[in-house]
């Protein structure tokens, strides 16, 4: 890993605070407008006690703090509260870091809510986190000055103690906070200069490393109650199938098992129903699963019994041609280029259905008492989940209580509601709490999927083999339509364009299309969401027009990119970085791939041996500008993950679905990356001064499989149109 260049943007101003005093020691939130103050007032560390303060000093110093977001291995339970504390001048060795409980003081002011998702966490809650610290740190200071009756300019805070700069005496600041908090809350406080940073901009250890390491950390699954008994479901096998009949008998013979509840069909908060099945519960998990394997039950109807994957993606190329096109962009005059040109080009791309894979199953912990609810759930957004199982059990969101947990993995699939919804309904039928873990088939069956999508793309050249235009149509279906009823005229979905309709290249003509293809296959966010399949589409087509000119890929991208300082310096990193240009021997290529999304600009480039019809990858070089690095080793091991999360999909990664049902049931027959296949990579970390942060948990897929792929062209000839590689058979 390397970092260069670094430098500190400047944090907009905040609103609406709130400091509070309680339990012995400094409780910081906020208020976020709402009568009295939204965060509740708990002992730091007391388990008893919902912690939905942000940050508490005890009496001794030590500090903890609740992480606002999901935790879900892309590193924020340490990142957010790092930025805190430094601001702070904490002693970092004496923070504890727990999750926080679904609650309106934690929205992210990015998006307005408890949500964690488009790589938004670190770049939304910075400003916040920086000024919450440095109001906290202000008032240490005032109260340290106070004390010793002197100026508070004398004062710092650094490492957890208040320092006087003239003497030198030094005042543990857990000693200071009954002092601090009752005095007014800055409004504008100073924030550090970069240079002052101890632990922003530095790769520091994750504080919940150990715990993951050695079982402590806590995952639904983990989760022990009184009375607690364990649910797993079958689902209709066909999306949107009812129960036509169950027998309970042979399940409730194996002993252990308590109970068999059907449940599911309600229109809660999305135009579809929730899917219905049949829980089995029982004593502990194997004693449901062998229940589960027991099970007689049978399932009818389904919103289309003939679906098929196959006959979606042979239809969208005709679709692509005479479908209704809704546009998302125009800029110059395509027909015009297109009737003008010397040399065409009239391809399809296509991408498959994929599932998120996550390693931790759907799980849900749930109790349901008179008037209320609890829910230990590894979830993307806990109040959504409130409010969801609320409108279930018919009761007011407030009234239901989320606590996070940590997630075995995310990618979107924990943004969906079912898993918690599905727990509610079953406890309550049970009247006990219930610990909920799906079983690796349903979950692979049942889950909200990436798209299957294609791209057709017109191509102008003129008499110098120059691009005159491109004109590109996205076939596939509207994501938006799985989350909310739309209303309003129709627009181009933004999963559908994205990546297409925000490229940074200077194009003398570009329009970008996308026709609708509805699915009865339930789609949801995926890593990278539009970009995902979409970095493929436009980077391999970038690929196609320089070679048709006769152009270097990568100097053809450079020209483009001219206007882009920031990006020119990040495909120049990645191409220097893989050596670029340098003589191969036959059978070998490199390829290269550049992407602007979710604010950050990351380039791969890959190095490729095609030896007896399979591609196998000798090296992957990855640049990447977020604007600032808060955390360098953070963002590599981001960068690596998300680098074998997109090779997956590329090499072995497809949902197929016959007859209205998904053929997969496990990692057997939809495999991850082995430790064989994955590639030597290097990650080059370019940060840029004055510019918006960027995020970093989706932004390191979208070029990865272009890389690879513009790689196989410059090896073999062979142009990949169609992922995986696996069905060219080149895996």
């Amino acid at each position: 890993m390397t970092i260069d260049d670094k430098a500190s943007p400047t944090a907009p101003a905040l609103s609406r605070r709130i400091l509070l005093a309680g339990a012995g020691g400094l409780l910081l939130g906020l208020a976020l407008g709402r009568a009295g103050p939204a965060v509740a007032v708990g002992r730091a560390g007391d388990a008893d006690t919902p912690f939905a303060a942000w940050m508490n000093i005890a009496p001794d110093g030590a500090i903890t703090i609740a992480t606002p977001a999901a935790e879900m291995g892309q590193g924020i339970f340490t990142s957010l509260p790092k930025i805190l504390i430094d601001e702070l001048g904490g002693d970092w060795s004496r923070v504890t870091i727990v999750n926080s409980d679904g609650n309106p003081a934690f929205n992210n002011p990015a998006s307005r809510g408890q949500t964690t998702g488009q790589s938004i966490s670190v770049r939304g809650y910075y400003p916040l986190l920086r000024k919450l610290g440095a109001q906290a740190r202000e008032m240490l200071r005032q109260a340290a000055a106070a004390q010793w009756k002197t100026t508070a300019d004398r004062v710092r805070i650094e490492n957890g103690y208040a320092i006087d700069d003239i003497t030198g005496r030094r005042l543990n600041i857990g000693l200071l906070v009954q002092a601090a908090s009752s005095l007014p809350i800055p409004a504008d406080p100073p924030l550090k200069p970069r240079d002052q940073f101890t632990l922003i901009g530095k790769s520091i250890p994750a504080k919940d490393a150990a715990d993951k390491v050695t079982g402590r950390a806590v995952y639904a699954g983990d989760m022990k109650l009184p009375g607690l008994l364990t649910a797993t479901v079958r689902m209709s096998p066909v999306f949107g199938g009812r129960i036509r009949h169950y027998d309970p008998a042979p399940a409730l013979a194996v002993p252990g098992v308590v109970a068999v509840v059907p449940f599911g069909g309600q229109v809660l908060d999305t135009p579809y129903p929730y899917e219905a099945g049949i829980a089995v519960v029982a004593e502990n998990f194997w004693a449901a699963r062998k229940g589960y394997d027991a099970l007689d039950v049978t399932f009818e109807g389904g919103r289309d019994a003939t679906a098929s994957t196959a006959a979606l993606a042979a239809a969208r190329p005709e679709l692509a041609r005479t479908g209704h096109a809704i546009q998302a962009l125009a800029q110059g005059d395509v027909d015009e280029a297109w009737a003008q040109a010397v040399q065409r080009l009239d391809c399809f791309y296509d991408a498959p259905f994929l599932a998120h894979m996550t390693m931790e199953p759907m799980s849900c912990v749930a109790h349901v008492e008179a008037g209320k609810a609890t829910l230990w759930a590894p979830t993307q957004g806990p109040l959504v989940v409130a409010r969801v199982v609320g409108q279930l059990l018919d009761l007011p969101a407030e009234q239901v209580t989320v606590h996070r947990t940590f997630l075995g993995g995310g990618f979107g699939r924990r943004w969906p509601r079912d898993f918690a919804v599905q727990a509610a309904e079953i406890a309550r039928a049970v009247g006990r709490p219930v610990k909920l873990i799906w079983t690796r088939e349903e979950d692979m069956q049942h889950g909200f999927y990436r798209p299957g999508m294609g791209l057709r793309a017109r191509i102008s050249l003129d008499a110098q083999r120059r691009l005159t235009g491109m004109h590109l149509t996205a076939v596939g279906p509207s994501l938006m339509s799985w989350q909310r009823a739309l209303t309003g005229p129709p627009r181009a979905d933004f999963a559908a364009v994205g990546g297409l309709n925000d490229m940074q290249y200077s194009l003398p003509a570009l329009k970008v299309d996308w026709v609708d293809q509805p699915t009865p296959i339930p789609i949801g966010m995926w890593r990278g969401v539009g970009h995902s399949q979409n970095g493929f589409f436009a980077e391999s087509l970038i690929d196609e027009i320089a070679h048709a000119g006769g152009l270097d890929p990568y100097r053809f991208r450079r020209e483009m990119l001219a206007s882009h300082p920031r990006s020119v310096r990040v495909l120049d990193k990645a191409a220097d970085a893989i050596g670029w240009g340098r003589a191969l021997p036959p059978g070998k290529g490199m390829g290269i791939a550049f992407m602007e999304s979710y604010g950050t600009l990351v380039a791969h480039a890959a190095l490729v041996h095609v030896t007896e019809g399979k591609a196998r990858i000798e090296r992957l070089v990855a640049a990447v500008d977020p604007g600032l690095a808060v955390d360098p080793g953070t963002i590599e091991a981001q960068m690596q993950g998300a680098a074998i999360f997109a090779l997956s999909a590329l090499y072995h990664g497809e949902i197929t679905v016959t007859d209205g049902k998904v053929d997969q049931t496990s990692f057997t027959d939809q495999p991850i990356l082995t430790l064989a296949e994955t590639p030597p990579m290097e990650v080059h970390i370019l940060e840029s001064e004055g510019v918006a942060m960027g995020g970093i948990g989706e932004p390191g897929l979208p070029t990865v499989a272009p890389a690879v792929t513009n790689a196989i062209f410059a090896a073999t000839g062979i142009r990949v149109r169609s992922l995986p590689l696996a069905r060219a058979g080149l895996a």
